[in-house]
C-alpha cells in the first residue's frame, strides 16, 4: 500500500519540474510497487511519461549524492559506443538540480519507460537469459568510467558487517527468548551455513575483496530481476531499474542476485 499523498501535493511538486514550463504535466497514476521508497507517481507529458518518486531519506541520507551518481553513469552509458539497453534518464527541475526538496520530502524524476514490464521470477529461460545478457552488457559499458561514485549506504555489501549482525541479532535472540525466539526462516538459513562450510567461504572471498585481489568496479548493486525491465509480452530488455545503490563493487555481487532471483521458484519476497 502506498503511502498516502494528495493529487494536490504532487502537483505542488510537478510545477517544479523542467518540463512543466513548456509541456502540460498531468497525473497519470500511483506506482504502488516499490519496496523501498513511499511514493512512486506516473506522469503524462506532451514528450513522453515520467517517473516521480520521494526518496526514502531513511534508507537513503543523501539523495542529492544518489542523484548524483546516477547522473554521472547515465552521461558515461550515453557515451559509451558499446551495444546495451536503455539508460535510466533523470529529468531536470526548474532550478537545474537532480532533486526537489519541499515539506513533504526530497523528489527526483526519471523517464518513464512505457510498455514494459517486471517479473517476480522468469517467465521463461529465455527471459533469464536475455536479463542476464543486458547485465552482462551494462558492465561491459562501464568498465572504463573513471568517476568517483560515492556510497550512498554505509556499510553496504559489507559481507563481514552483516555477518557479525546476523550473530548479534541471533545472540541478543538467544538471551531473550532462547532458541525458540528465533524466526524458522533465520534458523535455517544459520543450518545451511553452518552445514556446508559457507561461514568459511564467505570469510575468504570477504578477506580477497579488502586485501583488494578481487577487482571492483562499477556494478548495479541490486541486480535482482524484479529491476529487470522487459518489453511487454516479450523477453527482450529494455534496460535496468533502480540505480539508487550504483558504484563500485565486485561483479559477483550482480551476478549472484540475479541467480539468486532467478533461481527461486517463490520469486523475490521484500520481506524476507
Amino acid at each position: 500500500m502506498r503511502e498516502s499523498i494528495s493529487e494536490q501535493e504532487v502537483a505542488a511538486v510537478i510545477e517544479h519540474l523542467d518540463v512543466a514550463a513548456t509541456s502540460r504535466v498531468t497525473i497519470a497514476g500511483f506506482i504502488t510497487n516499490g519496496n523501498i521508497h513511499p511514493v512512486t507517481v506516473k506522469l503524462a507529458t506532451g514528450n513522453g511519461a515520467i517517473a516521480l518518486q520521494r526518496i526514502n531519506e531513511a534508507v537513503f541520507r543523501s539523495p542529492e549524492q544518489v542523484a548524483s551518481n546516477m547522473q554521472a553513469v547515465w552521461a558515461h552509458l550515453c557515451a559509451s559506443r558499446r551495444n546495451g539497453t536503455a539508460t535510466l534518464e533523470l529529468v531536470r527541475w526548474k532550478d537545474g538540480g537532480l532533486v526537489h526538496r519541499n515539506r513533504h520530502g526530497c523528489w527526483r524524476a526519471t523517464r518513464f519507460w512505457e510498455d514494459t514490464e517486471v517479473h517476480v521470477r522468469p517467465p521463461s529461460r529465455e527471459h533469464a537469459h536475455q536479463a542476464g545478457r543486458a547485465i552482462g552488457q551494462f558492465h561491459e559499458r562501464l568498465l572504463d568510467f573513471k568517476g568517483e561514485l560515492p556510497e550512498v549506504i554505509a556499510g553496504y555489501h559489507q559481507q563481514p558487517s552483516y555477518e557479525c549482525r546476523l550473530n548479534e541479532q541471533l545472540e541478543r535472540n538467544c538471551k531473550q527468548s532462547g532458541r525458540r525466539g528465533i524466526p524458522t526462516e533465520i534458523l535455517d538459513l544459520v543450518r545451511c551455513i553452518t552445514s556446508h562450510g559457507l561461514e568459511w567461504e564467505m570469510r575468504d572471498f570477504g578477506w580477497h575483496v579488502s586485501h583488494g585481489l578481487l577487482p571492483l568496479r562499477v556494478v548495479h548493486r541490486d541486480c535482482k530481476l524484479q529491476n529487470v525491465a522487459f518489453e511487454c509480452g516479450t523477453p527482450y530488455v529494455r534496460g535496468l531499474l533502480d540505480w539508487d545503490t550504483i558504484g563500485r563493487d565486485t561483479i559477483h555481487m550482480d551476478i549472484g542476485d540475479l541467480l539468486r532471483s532467478c533461481c527461486n521458484p517463490a520469486g523475490f519476497r521484500p520481506d524476507r
